[in-house]
């Protein structure tokens, strides 16, 4: 539990934007970390007191019983916080846009607006398909549950990341950190002579990188293999060759 706690305190850093892994304001950072928290927590105590009953050997009914019941509540609270993030998600989805709220875009808009619904019924997929397996085979576990169900919002950050830092090698956010916290100082002096004057509004030459050529082409591959090893990482999860 505090393993996976200091690996969300690392990735999500709620009190220091600064070092913050993945770009997202401090008021959804925190929202992420609590509710991570939470379902960490509920997981390793059910799952820890069921395998205190296992080896015990006091009752395998039990100990399956114990288990299931943490996997229920895991994606109980999982629901609960796909629900209360909707809102901010579908804003997320509308940011891309070119006016913010996806009005040129009618796929885009109609998934913003019922994301959510997609969202919860893959989670109920997942976790009717765990229960049955966990109550017929009893050899699932509850972190194959928990990878289960992030793992498609792993993936979405790790896009969101590798499109920032693309983002940046194409020029269109040349801003970087600004750890000095110093502002340029401004002068008010007036040009000495009508070639200084002059000078000031040359016109200048917007050049963009070599590499801007090439983002969009990255930008696609990049997804494509982001998906390709999500379907392959979900298959080896569920033990499927």
């Amino acid at each position: 539990l505090r393993v996976l706690v200091f690996l969300a305190r690392f990735v999500l850093t709620p009190t220091n934007p600064v070092i913050r892994l993945v770009p997202m304001a401090c008021e959804d950072a925190q929202f992420l970390y609590r509710w991570f928290v939470r379902i960490i927590a509920v997981a390793a105590v059910m799952a820890g007191a069921s395998k205190v009953v296992e080896r015990m050997a006091i009752s395998e009914e039990l100990s399956l019983l114990l288990s299931s019941a943490g996997g229920l509540s895991v994606f109980l609270l999982l629901i609960a916080m796909i629900w209360q993030s909707r809102h901010k998600v579908a804003k997320a989805i509308c940011q891309d846009a070119a006016d913010g709220t996806c009005g040129h875009s009618p796929l885009r808009a109609g998934f913003a607006k019922s994301w959510h619904i997609f969202a919860i019924l893959y989670v109920i997929f997942v976790g009717c398909f765990w229960q049955i397996s966990a109550l017929l085979a009893g050899e699932v576990t509850i972190l194959k549950l928990i990878a289960s169900l992030f793992v498609i919002p792993l993936f979405l950050g790790i896009d969101q990341w590798g499109q920032r830092l693309l983002k940046v090698a194409s020029g269109e956010l040349p801003e970087t950190i600004d750890l000095s916290g110093d502002d340029e100082p401004e002068t008010g002096d007036e040009p000495d002579s009508p070639d200084e004057a002059t000078s000031d509004f040359e016109p200048e030459v917007d050049e963009k990188p070599p590499a801007a050529t090439y983002v969009p082409l990255v930008k696609r591959l990049f997804r494509i293999v982001l998906v390709v090893a999500m379907f392959f990482l979900i298959l080896r999860l569920w033990g499927i060759d």
